[in-house]
């Protein structure tokens, strides 16, 4: 599945998190501009990005940093 279980301190893996949220609402952020440019495609990928960023963040905090997409949404439906 491409886990990676990380050995990081409560600080690391915030500083981390920090990092992704500001990578989501950046995604996000682009997402918007897009809708309203009418470009489609180009938002709905921006979204699936800040969607999949948010949620790396919130898996960092429990130390599992998936080395692929397909791991992310493996963890989550479980």
């Amino acid at each position: 599945m491409g886990l990676f279980y990380m050995e990081l301190t409560r600080d690391e893996k915030t500083a981390l998190s920090d990092l992704r949220f500001q990578k989501s609402k950046e995604m996000l952020e682009d997402a918007l501009f897009n809708l309203k440019s009418k470009r489609f495609k180009t938002s709905a990928n921006r979204s699936y990005y800040s969607v999949y960023h948010a949620a790396r963040l919130l898996l960092i905090l429990k130390g599992i940093d998936p080395a692929k997409h397909d791991g992310v949404k493996t963890i989550l439906i479980f």
